[in-house]
């Protein structure tokens, strides 16, 4: 790539981080396939993804399709997407940005720490509309007000498939303490067909949706009192929930059906609405069909209510993301269509904590728990705080196959890891890093750089399956275990761990887990006497090229396996392009510019300058250009040296580079495709008691002498003294610098 090219990146990653859209809603169900014909004749299958917010249809070999305005399908890539996506959220970021100085207390402005408990008994309201061309199924389900409501409160509600109502899964959430009970009004009809308010508009975005909303107030303002749904007597109506006749576009073929979300009137040019004296801003809806023609389950109502109550999406809502964020294990990602949307995951030890429904017992101290009852039956959770940084945390719950868990993925300890952060809560971007944007209080456009919200999976692997401890003989999280006890915040000692170990997790018999809890001694204070303020060796990743001497072929495609979490993908249009090598990394694709664009974790600048040690080498291939772009991202850094490096093909390099600023701070690397990376270090201080950046390193006398090996596997000797200085070794099964 040319550096004019490399520029026009750079400005086109700062561009598309100013994309935004606080609208929530529900990830397209997976399996949805059909086959569509291109304008030459092609006929591909593809499956629905994506969300309300951005979505298409993407075939096995990854290509994406989107239909235009003439109804004819066009190739798209996550780039156009999140431009067209950019602008559509111009718009909203004006009314948001001003709302946000109005937050009320209930909504999910303010939800995530100090909000108020849910509790006691709430009226909420449900519309049922009707479309003019598009009626309910009352021939084969009966009267559709009596069904609705029976879905809504009936308790133990069965019949047509179903486990329970909306309110028994609110109850069992709760423990009991709120209690919801639902007014169900209409049908009402609408003076369009359903197409008029499902299209979708260029952005792939329901047009009219706000309409349906508006008209289905008015329709029924005669048979009902607005104000018996202010829950805090604030002037405004807390929800409203239309559920429409028909499939939702998110289990469907047809992107004329409206897709189930959650947004507020005020978003759209007409704004919200005043019926009997309070404002109606805030709505969400769900359709009346599932993808099968049967009724649909309470999954997704439950997800687009909790959104009205707060609640922000935790699955990767980018539109390029490859984040797991909570999977199938949650409610709020796509756990609402677990068991067909008939038993839903249930809210997570998280999200009960938030809502005032269970309290943790805090872990800070030597502890043995030994009958920890499931989640779903009224089980304790426990939390780990990170003594840096108290809004990160671990929350420790038993999530068993009973009750609406039922379908769950797995059973076993959960362990999830909590980063709150109230903007990042505000802009609902979570669990998204490839280019979403959040903006603070002080107005500046930033962006997430890990998932908030996540799961430590017991397989250290990105599935819903065995996620769940214990998994085999994988009984264990701690420092230095697969996955590791990590932390996106630095901890006392300026590290990265949480210094505690969950060891000899088990599952008795009767479905309560024990765990034992150790308080370990912080194991970075050398790392930090030595000033070590970042260090990745990528020795975890055990795939071929780069260290055994190879730089092209089939090779270094293997799990890409870091020391530290948070490398990540840099920008919304690449492709998961992280790949594990010889005892480092390879980033990139043969066939993609710039898919070897990746952004380091974060790390703490000390106020000072610093200097960033790496080793790169570009793959072997002409095809492969030589450039390699190194910036830092953070509100108060500054790369001295030039970050216009050029690499040499199928060699390694090793680069140091002055960086100086303050607070959290991560590295970027821009190649033209392909390329190697091994031991990045940021030091601030000299290690004057060996002299070398490399971790695990030992000094190996003769007195101590073994089998030495060269980065190739050639055995070299088993005096490391005899051999030549400057170059790297293997002593041990580790890299040792001599």
């Amino acid at each position: 790539m040319r550096l004019r090219s490399w520029k026009q990146l750079l400005f086109l990653v700062s561009f598309l981080l100013l994309s935004v859209s606080t609208a929530f809603s529900v990830p397209a169900r997976r399996g949805i396939f059909q086959t569509i014909v291109l304008s030459d004749g092609t006929h591909v299958s593809v499956e629905l993804s994506g969300d309300e917010k951005v979505h298409w249809w993407q075939s096995e070999e990854g290509e994406r399709y989107v239909a235009d305005a003439s109804g004819k399908w066009q190739k798209t890539t996550p780039v156009e997407m999140a431009l067209r996506a950019r602008q559509r959220a111009a718009a909203r970021q004006r009314i948001a940005t001003k709302q946000r100085s109005d937050a009320r207390e209930l909504p999910f402005r303010t939800l995530g720490h100090g909000a108020p408990a849910f509790v006691g008994i709430r009226r909420a309201l449900i519309i049922l509309v009707e479309f003019a061309d598009l009626k309910f199924d009352q021939s084969t389900f009966g009267n559709t007000r009596t069904l609705f409501n029976r879905i809504a409160n009936e308790q133990g509600y069965s019949e047509h498939g179903f486990k329970g109502s909306v309110s028994d899964y609110f109850k069992e959430q709760s423990g009991g303490v709120f209690n919801l009970v639902f007014d169900v009004a209409g049908p009402v009809t609408l003076s369009h067909g359903y197409s008029y308010y499902g299209q979708n508009d260029a952005d792939g975005v329901d047009m009219h949706a706000f309409d349906m909303v508006r008209e289905a107030c008015k329709a029924v303002n005669d048979s009902v009192d607005f104000s018996d749904y202010d829950w805090n007597h604030d002037g405004e109506v807390e929800e409203v929930f239309v559920v429409f006749a028909g499939k939702g576009e998110n289990d469907a073929k047809d992107s004329n059906y409206i897709w189930p979300h959650m947004d507020h009137l005020s978003y759209d040019s007409t704004g919200a609405i005043t019926l009997d004296g309070v404002k109606i801003d805030t709505y969400a809806c769900a359709s009346e069909l599932g993808y099968r023609g049967q009724l649909s389950g309470i999954g997704i109502f439950c997800h687009e209510f909790s959104h009205c109550m707060g609640f922000p999406d935790m699955y990767d809502t980018s539109s390029g993301g490859t984040n797991f964020g909570m999977g199938s294990w949650d409610l709020m990602a796509r756990g609402c269509y677990n068991g067909d949307e008939f038993t839903p995951a249930g809210y997570s030890g998280y999200e009960k904590m938030v809502c005032g429904w269970t309290q943790p017992v805090e872990l800070d101290s030597d502890t043995d728990v030994t009958d920890m009852k499931p989640l779903s039956e009224g089980g304790q959770t426990y939390i780990v705080y990170n003594k840096g940084n108290r809004n990160e945390y671990y929350i420790l719950e038993n999530r068993q196959r009973k009750h609406f868990d039922k379908a769950l993925p797995g059973a076993g300890l959960l362990i999830e890891h909590i980063d709150y952060d109230k903007d990042i809560w505000y802009w609902n971007v979570v669990n998204s890093t490839r280019g979403e944007y959040y903006v603070g209080a002080s107005q500046v456009p930033s962006y997430n750089d890990h998932e908030c919200v996540s799961l430590f999976h017991a397989d250290n692997q990105k599935s819903d399956y065995h996620v769940a401890y214990p998994y085999k003989d994988l009984d264990s999280l701690t420092d230095s275990s697969l996955p590791a006890a990590a932390l996106w915040n630095a901890n006392t000692d300026s590290t990265y761990l949480m210094h505690v170990a969950i060891e000899n997790i088990k599952q008795n018999a009767d479905s309560t887990m024990a765990f034992s809890f150790v308080r370990k001694t912080a194991t970075g204070q050398d790392e930090k006497q030595n000033g070590i303020l970042f260090r990745e060796t990528f020795d975890q990743c055990k795939g071929t090229g780069g260290n055994d001497g190879r730089f092209s072929g089939i090779i270094a495609s293997s799990l890409f396996n870091p020391d530290n979490n948070g490398w990540d993908m840099g920008a919304p249009f690449i492709d998961d392009c992280r790949y594990g090598a010889s005892q480092c990394a390879r980033f990139g694709k043969g066939n993609q510019i710039s898919s070897g664009y990746v952004r380091s974790p974060t790390f703490t600048l000390p106020s000072d300058t610093v200097t960033l040690t790496f080793r790169a080498a570009c793959w072997n291939a002409s095809a492969d250009g030589t450039n390699l772009g190194v910036s830092v991202e953070g509100n108060n850094t500054t790369l001295i040296d030039s970050g216009l490096l050029t690499m040499k093909r199928g060699e390694w390099t090793t680069y140091n580079l002055r960086i100086k600023g303050s607070g959290r701070c991560r590295i970027a690397f821009i190649p033209d495709r392909r390329f190697f990376l091994d031991d990045v270090v940021v030091k601030w201080k000299a290690n004057k008691s060996t002299g070398t950046d490399i971790r695990h390193t030992e000094v190996v006398t003769p007195s101590g002498r073994q089998a030495i090996y060269s980065l190739d596997g050639r055995r070299v000797g088993d005096d490391l003294q005899r051999l030549s200085s400057g170059s790297i070794y293997i002593v041990g099964g580790k890299k040792v610098l001599k």
